[in-house]
């Protein structure tokens, strides 16, 4: 999994290393044009910061309220400490089978 984090140039850096594995979870409420993702894997420091979709997440048509996704993050305030995490690179995924 991978965190990206936005430098004051606006270039875009991986803090860790991808590899291969992607933060999956659900879209759980819907904020005028923001949806927000609820997501076990999202690490403790980002706990109170979840994960939202907007424009810039450059989402795929159709999600919704109980959709499920796999993403990867964008931190838009690295050392900030402030606003939510962006969900980017979003891919539809199939429900967990609870």
């Amino acid at each position: 999994m991978s965190i990206k984090r936005k430098l004051e140039n606006e270039e875009v850096v991986d803090e860790e290393v991808d590899n291969g594995e992607r933060f999956r979870g659900f879209i759980h409420d819907a904020v005028g044009d923001k949806m927000f993702v609820t997501c076990d894997g999202v690490p403790p420091e980002f706990a109170d910061r979840p994960p939202k979709i907007t424009k810039k997440s450059h989402a795929p048509a159709g999600l919704a309220v109980g959709s499920w996704i796999t993403f990867n993050l964008l931190d838009e305030w690295p050392g900030e400490n402030w606003g939510s995490l962006l969900a980017v690179d979003i891919e539809e995924a199939e429900p967990d089978p609870d």
